[in-house]
Formats: structure tokens, C-alpha cells, sequence
């Protein structure tokens, strides 16, 4: 939805609420793909955080020690959004 919707204004709250949603289901296999689209769609929106920097670390670990290389992957092509 966040995705899609040009005019939504999301507050510092639910951003954070979203990028907290967004971490802790990184490390469940079953909803991985679910916080990796989410965390695009925020790197993508230029929505700032002070808590992005954080998480972006935590990518990065993760793009080296996943054993899924689906989630390196993932992990690599969000940081790689984050950095441009």
C-alpha cells in the first residue's frame, strides 16, 4: 500500500512502527520477503529515521552471514538503494 500511494504522509511514529516490523521480521524466514519489500519501499520514499542507519547496518551483517543466498541477495539490493 505504502508503495503504491503517492500523497500518503506518514508520521515519525508509524514510520517507526514500520521500520520495527520491518527488522524483527527480517530474522523469520517465513516473513523475510514481506520486511525486505517494506524496507525498499522506505529506502525508495527517501523516509529518514534515526533508527535507518541501524537497520541498515543489520542488513549488511546480514548480506554477509545468511546462509539463504536469496537473502544476501535481498539484503544487498536494499543497502545498494539506501546508498544512492
Amino acid at each position: 500500500m505504502i508503495r503504491h500511494v503517492k500523497c500518503l504522509q506518514i508520521d515519525e511514529d508509524q514510520l517507526r512502527i514500520l521500520l520495527t516490523h520491518a527488522e524483527q521480521a527480517l530474522w523469520d524466514p517465513k516473513l523475510q520477503s514481506i520486511s525486505f519489500g517494506l524496507l525498499k519501499t522506505i529506502v525508495k520514499k527517501k523516509l529518514t529515521l534515526e533508527e535507518l542507519p541501524q537497520v541498515m547496518m543489520r542488513l549488511a551483517e546480514l548480506s554477509i552471514k545468511s546462509d539463504a543466498i536469496p537473502v544476501r541477495v535481498q539484503s544487498r539490493k536494499v543497502r545498494r538503494l539506501h546508498c544512492k
